[in-house]
């Protein structure tokens, strides 16, 4: 006969000691996560560089005496040297003996030399500039995205700048620009912002001119005159700045753009003036708010 004796274990249970009563623990200050700024306003200082003027049609001598046809006997003639005019005969066989002139100049040889002299109002003065046009501007970022870990943005850029300027050529420019951008961090502190998009020039111009052309021996003609024009030029522009962080609101800036948007001509008395915009270069300094 077989006997089982079992043997019962009492099962001991760890138990963890409370924590003493005079143990505190340290409150946690929660601070709320600051609004990001999606919006900045730059103001800026310009300087503008190869605005430039060109101007036609300058010049010019009318005639002060009036040779007449280039064939014909019987037609009066006058010369700045003498004259050949019809006789009573009304120039009988294609001759007069109603013809004079002033001085010996004109005798060459054994021939009477008359002149009417005249030039053209074609003269052309071109690539004027009187560099570098100051001016201002006021621009409006909103940045449209942010990468979550590498700080680049994107956004859209909106402008209104003004330059002003003189070469014989009284100037107003008001600029306006509207385009994309992107920023790019440099580190903590610094940053570059290259955008590029649509420009909008109004040009408000006035030409005045004061001219004396004087021909030897014939004299001397004075003309002057004045007009004014208001064109809306459209065009495009690429800058780039490179911007210091102050504080999280204040910063400093610098940069440049290309910006092109055609010509303004300007009309008095026949001539022309040519306000060039096609290739002008701004320079900008200023400061910014980011809100």
């Amino acid at each position: 006969m077989v006997g089982c004796t079992a043997i019962i274990a009492p099962i001991a249970r760890a138990q963890m000691p409370p924590p003493p009563t005079d143990q505190t623990v340290a409150p946690v200050e929660l601070v709320p996560a600051q609004p990001v700024s999606r919006n900045r306003v730059r103001i800026s200082y310009q300087m503008g560089l190869n605005i430039t003027a060109n101007f036609k049609h300058l010049g010019g001598f009318a005639p002060q005496s009036n040779p007449g046809p280039a064939a014909g006997t019987a037609v009066n003639r006058t010369y700045d040297n003498g004259y050949n005019l019809v006789d009573i005969s009304g120039n009988a066989g294609g001759q007069t003996w109603y013809w004079g002139y002033a001085d010996n100049s004109s005798l060459q040889g054994n021939q009477l030399v008359l002149d009417s002299s005249a030039s053209l109002a074609n003269g052309v003065s071109r690539d004027n500039s009187s560099d570098p046009q100051h001016g201002f501007e006021i621009a409006l970022d909103h940045e449209l995205y942010r990468h979550p870990t590498r700080d680049w943005r994107f956004g859209i850029e909106g402008a209104f700048g003004y330059i002003s300027g003189e070469r014989k050529l009284d100037a107003n420019v008001f600029g306006f620009r509207l385009g994309p951008y992107v920023e790019l961090p440099l580190n903590d502190r610094s940053s570059l912002m290259v955008g590029g998009g649509l420009f909008l020039a109004v040009a408000d111009t006035d030409f005045s001119y004061h001219e004396t052309v004087t021909i030897p021996n014939v004299g001397t003609q004075t003309y002057s005159g004045s007009g004014g024009q208001t064109d809306v030029l459209i065009g495009g522009y690429v800058g780039a700045n490179v911007e210091y962080a102050l504080t999280k609101q204040v910063g400093l800036f610098a940069g440049a753009r290309f910006q092109g948007a055609g010509s303004s001509v300007t009309q008095a008395q026949g001539r022309q003036a040519i306000l060039n915009l096609n290739e002008s270069v701004i320079v900008s300094v200023g400061a910014s708010y980011s809100f």
